[in-house]
């Protein structure tokens, strides 16, 4: 099988060495791979660091964004068999032996080796995500392949930062248009949903994602939080419909029970905190945590609500 690894890049000199040499290190005959970076406008020192790789690189002089810069790679490359990587992440030796051995495309990673406890934050989203994709959280504790189709689509975790597919299908929805935000779970609904193919997520695609641990995590949860409510209110599904259901509950509550409302509030959330906790480590981490987080997040969603009525 014949691959180019395409890497949009944008201001990527704090991991872009770590994979870069990664890459360098493939196990896999050099005639039969190319590696594409598509240096995305970038203002640091991304250029000097790519300029000392033997590979291909794409200077744009205007930043589009992740997913064209993916699209230009894409046009560029030599064979057809495509291969995204993000600028954070670090693949080991036998990436393309395995992908090769595999034999099929669409693929994403299905092992991302997060450490849960890097922070009390990368702690809250493990947690949340092994509840809400369970079974399929983390793919290990599933199996090694995962097939994702209609059925199972929604109750799948789908990682962005790896991502495998044949150079006409993912110029055909290139072409159909690819909106900026969420653009990688757009792709993978139009191939699962439209194509009518199945989206394989395998652990022998084994990478490492090296997260960026934010100076400030309070305002990226506020921008999470706003990010999420312009994705899940924006149209009637079972997020926007628990939203408000939630909203509605808490005020008749305070309103006929308000010598009551912060004890019953207080025992859903412990009830809540038991449920999702795998451990005695995971329940002391959510209790501290989570009240700040979720008003933050909350707060998010509030922001995105109000600018979308100001702008109506």
């Amino acid at each position: 099988m014949q691959i180019s690894i395409i890497i949009p890049v944008f201001n990527g000199e704090e991991t872009l060495f770590r994979c870069l040499d990664a890459i360098r290190n493939i196990d896999y005959p050099e005639d039969k791979y190319e590696v594409i970076v598509v240096n995305d406008a970038s203002t640091d020192r991304t250029f000097r660091i790519v300029a000392g790789y033997d590979i291909r690189v794409i200077g744009l002089r205007k930043r589009i964004g992740f997913i064209e810069s993916a699209i230009v790679g894409a046009k560029n490359a030599t064979y057809d068999n495509l291969i995204f990587i993000n600028q954070r992440t670090v693949v080991k030796k036998d990436l393309l032996k395995n992908i090769n051995a595999i034999g099929y495309l669409p693929i994403i990673a299905g092992e991302l080796n997060i450490d849960k406890y890097r922070s009390n934050q990368d702690a809250l989203i493990y947690i949340f995500r092994e509840k809400l994709y369970n079974p399929y959280y983390p793919q290990k504790k599933h199996g090694e392949e995962l097939w994702i189709t209609k059925k199972n689509f929604k109750k799948i975790y789908k990682t962005t930062k790896f991502f495998g597919i044949n150079k006409e299908m993912f110029l055909s929805i290139a072409e159909e248009g690819i909106p900026i935000e969420h653009s990688e779970e757009f792709i993978y609904k139009k191939i699962v949903y439209e194509r009518k193919t199945k989206l394989l997520a395998h652990t022998k695609i084994d990478i490492n994602y090296v997260s960026k641990l934010d100076r400030n995590p309070k305002l990226k949860l506020i921008k999470v939080g706003k990010e999420w409510a312009n994705f899940h209110l924006s149209k009637f599904n079972l997020f926007s419909i628990f939203y408000y259901l939630v909203h509605i509950f808490i005020l008749v509550l305070v309103y006929l029970y308000p010598n009551y409302a912060i004890g019953v509030l207080l025992f859903f959330y412990i009830m809540f905190i038991i449920y999702i906790s795998q451990n005695k480590k995971d329940f002391g981490i959510i209790l501290r945590a989570a009240p700040g987080a979720i008003i933050r997040f909350y707060i998010g969603t509030i922001i995105s609500i109000s600018s979308k009525r100001k702008s109506s």
